[in-house]
């Protein structure tokens, strides 16, 4: 087997893993307050990336950890906005809205950083909206005002994860900038903001059943400690085309995961959004003259 399968192997895990988080993210908010999931998420995922490069840890700079807290505030916004979505929408609507990061970063580094986007985004954008129209339509084509508003929490997800990629793009270019630090130190801030906001804004709650149990274990160990830990060593072996079809996947395993597992059975007008939201996404992240 060679390298490149690995890394892709690797980083199939980690958008399957992705993909049924959402899942185990409403088992466990079943059972907990969202901010909850959230505290005992990230401090189990910080424990296992301690763990994982202790060694590494005590090199920590004062740069590193100036960018981590940034990144922290978006990561946090956009994991409370997930868990809140969730308990609005579907699980397979989530998935799919919480994606579109891929598709706002674009416009994010068109306007910051004056990087003029390519003309298949006028494509991608149109086939984006008439995706999002059909997955906000109910089976008589009206609008799905019971979901309407969970939806727009995962789009407010979308817009935080972009602000944080574009932060964490600015950080890793800094020759003092550590990666594994700053994924470290991102997820231990995560912790503590929603710790904080915890407190502030609900009643904490810890499991009571052995599902949350596992479930949280679930989504610290493997969805936060160790897929943010393959992601950057499994990218150094394989290719951006690769990777971006991999990651362009995490929706769609949401969905297939909802529906065997939840039982969410959608209307296929809502499947054909789903499709055209995928098809944007691919499209936008993959060079066909490269692929080909």
């Amino acid at each position: 087997m060679t390298k490149e399968l690995k890394a892709d192997l690797m980083l199939l895990f980690v958008a399957v893993s992705w993909g049924a988080s959402n899942y185990v993210i409403s088992l466990c908010m079943a059972d907990m307050s969202p901010l909850s999931v959230n505290i005992f998420r990230f401090g189990i995922g910080a424990v296992t990336v301690g763990l994982i490069g202790i060694k590494t840890i005590k090199k920590i700079n004062w740069i590193t950890v100036k960018y981590a807290l940034a990144m922290s505030i978006f990561l946090t916004l956009s994991y409370l906005c997930t868990n809140l979505g969730i308990e609005r929408t579907t699980i397979s609507n989530s998935g799919f809205y919480c994606a579109l990061s891929v598709l706002f970063l674009p416009f994010a580094e068109w306007a910051i950083f004056k990087m003029k986007p390519d003309r298949k985004l006028a494509v991608v954008i149109a086939m984006s909206i008439v995706g999002i129209f059909l997955l906000s339509l109910t089976g008589d084509f009206t609008f799905n005002r019971a979901t309407l508003f969970g939806d727009f929490l995962c789009t407010l997800t979308a817009v935080a994860v972009t602000f944080n990629v574009l932060i964490c793009d600015k950080a890793v270019m800094h020759e003092d900038v550590n990666a594994f630090n700053l994924g470290f130190l991102q997820i231990a801030f995560t912790f503590l903001w929603s710790t904080g906001l915890s407190f502030l804004l609900e009643t904490p709650s810890a499991p009571s059943n052995v599902y949350a149990l596992l479930g949280l274990v679930f989504l610290g160990v493997i969805c936060t400690g160790v897929a943010l830990v393959i992601q950057p060593v499994a990218q150094q072996y394989t290719t951006g085309t690769h990777v971006a079809l991999i990651f362009a996947l995490e929706p769609v395993f949401c969905a297939i995961i909802a529906f065997f597992f939840a039982h969410e059975v959608l209307c296929i007008h809502n499947y054909i959004g789903m499709i055209l939201l995928l098809a944007g996404i691919v499209l936008l992240e993959v060079d066909l003259k490269k692929a080909s």
